[in-house]
This record gives structure tokens, sequence and C-alpha cells, in this order.
């Protein structure tokens, strides 16, 4: 790969603050949870993981009905 320097250093500034705004978020969204520390992070990874798959399902999706 022939990344041009200054490209490079955006890619992973961009990268490094997708990480800390997810952490941020889940982190609030555990603090907000009623329920406790266990059973929010597996509803949080199980919704987590259902939007992921829909994500890769709903373009496959289209591309098979051309």
């Amino acid at each position: 790969m022939n990344l041009h320097p200054p490209k490079a250093v955006m890619i992973v500034f961009a990268l490094g603050s997708f990480q800390y705004g997810s952490g941020i978020i889940s982190s609030l969204l555990l603090a907000l949870s009623p329920l406790n520390a266990v059973e929010s992070m597996t509803v949080m990874m199980l919704a987590g993981t259902a939007l992921s798959a829909l994500m890769v399902w709903l373009p496959s999706r289209s591309r098979n009905a051309r």
C-alpha cells in the first residue's frame, strides 16, 4: 500500500477517534442502564452483532435482487 504520510496520519487519527467515541457511548449506555453490568453488556453485544449482520445482509440482498 502506497500512502502519502499526511494521508496515513489522517487515517490513523480517524480510526482512533472512532474507537474513542465508541468507548464513550458504551460507557454512557452502561451507566444509564437499569440492568447490571453483565446483562447490559450482553444486550449491547447482541444488538451490535445483529446490526452488523443486518448491515452485511441488506447490501448483499439488493445485489441478488438485480
